[in-house]
Parts: structure tokens; C-alpha cells; sequence
């Protein structure tokens, strides 16, 4: 059972990763011209945010079908 929090953990992580990468893309590509770092900055923490939210809910979503499947 522990090795199953263990994927879930990383699982999350790969998330907020992707999430954060994906959010800094984002920022350089609405700011072609001049790079604006505080864009970045801020489209970066949100691509991040995004990306906890949902390893959040995957995490949650899997404890809870843990337990479920224990009380079984």
C-alpha cells in the first residue's frame, strides 16, 4: 500500500511540472516581442496552481478509492 502513495505522490509531481512548464510556454508565447518576466512569473504560478489542483483532486480521488477498497 505504501508503494501505491508513492506513485501517487510522483504521479502528482509529474503534474505540477507539467503544469508549471506548460504555464511558462504560455507566458513566453503571449510575449513574443519583449520578454515580460512578470507575465512569465504569473502565467508560470498559474500553469503551477492548475497543476496542484488537479494532482489535489487525483490524490484525494485515489485515497479515497483505497479506503473504499480496504473497507470492502
Amino acid at each position: 500500500m505504501t508503494n501505491q502513495y508513492k506513485v501517487v505522490a510522483m504521479q502528482g509531481m509529474g503534474i505540477v511540472f507539467l503544469g508549471n512548464f506548460s504555464g511558462m510556454v504560455a507566458g513566453l508565447a503571449l510575449s513574443p516581442q519583449e520578454i515580460n518576466v512578470p507575465k512569465i512569473i504569473g502565467s508560470s504560478l498559474f500553469g503551477g496552481l492548475v497543476g496542484m489542483a488537479i494532482a489535489l483532486t487525483l490524490i484525494l480521488k485515489k485515497t479515497k478509492e483505497l479506503i473504499d477498497n480496504e473497507s470492502d
